[in-house]
Parts: C-alpha cells; structure tokens; sequence
C-alpha cells in the first residue's frame, strides 16, 4: 500500500516539475494522477447497524480548465480511482473503486492551486475469499451518493 502512495506522489512531483504542468489559470484539459484517501461513516438503512471504513489508493482523472480571471478557474471533472479498504465492518481484502462527476473551483497562487470540489459518487466494494472450499466468492456491494472535498495541486 505505501508502494502506491510513494509512487503516486512521485508521479505527482514529475507532472508538476514538468513545463505542462505549470500553470496558471487558463482554459485546457487537463490529466491528474495521484493517491487517494476516503472514508465512510454512516448506518445501513436495512439493518440500522452502524459502520465505519476508509480506504487508500491511486485515482486518474480527466477535467477541462476555464480560466475565470487571473487568480481563479472552474474545472468540470472525472476521476476513477482503486483503493484497499480497511475497517471494522468489512472483512480483508476488501478492494474497490470510486467514480467522480463533478466541478472544482480553484484559487491559483502561482503554479499551484487550492480549492474545493462537489460531485457526484458512485463506489462499488469487492471482496473476494476461499472459505476453504477451493472456490472463489466474490461479494460486490454498490452505493452512490453527493459529496464535497477540497483540491490541492
């Protein structure tokens, strides 16, 4: 797991030494790579039980930059993203996934920005297991949902 964080910030710090990287705010597209950490806290509406989980890994994303002046932008966006979870309620070896559609709005203080961001979230969990059978089980469980975030680059 620290393999993949060291490697994404590495990447990350390769992107932005690079002369596309470098920016101010003016209209583009644009392609991030870097890791990722999320988490969950909430009740299931079925059981009422509560639960609680977070995950790390490396997200890939797409979005197109408009310029709103000299100091702001406004970056409709998409990013997916693999994550290892862990948690009290959730057996190991749980994977998975986000899925992001939303908008960034940035504050440019020279070649980096800070910002937040709102979306919509779609996250699918995976586990697979050999309950000693031979057999391979795999459990998918999906959900969806708004959210919010701050963006630093």
């Amino acid at each position: 797991m620290k393999k993949i964080s060291i490697y994404s910030n590495a990447l990350m710090l390769l992107l932005l030494s690079t002369d596309n990287a470098l920016a101010d705010p003016g209209s583009g597209f644009g392609i991030n790579i870097g890791g990722t950490n999320s988490s969950m806290n909430g009740t299931t509406i079925a059981t009422g039980a509560a639960y609680s989980y977070s995950g790390s890994g490396l997200s890939v994303g797409m979005d197109y930059q408009f310029a709103v002046s000299d100091s702001f932008s406004i970056n409709p966006m998409v990013m997916s993203s693999s994550e290892d979870f862990s948690g009290s309620t959730l057996q190991p070896g749980t994977t998975g996934g986000h899925a992001i559609f939303g908008l960034q709005l940035r504050y440019w203080i020279d070649d980096f920005f800070i910002g937040g961001q709102v979306g919509k979230y779609g996250e699918v969990l995976s586990v697979s297991s050999n309950p000693g059978t031979g057999t391979i089980t795999t459990t998918d469980t999906v959900t969806a949902g708004s959210g919010r975030g701050l963006v630093l680059g």
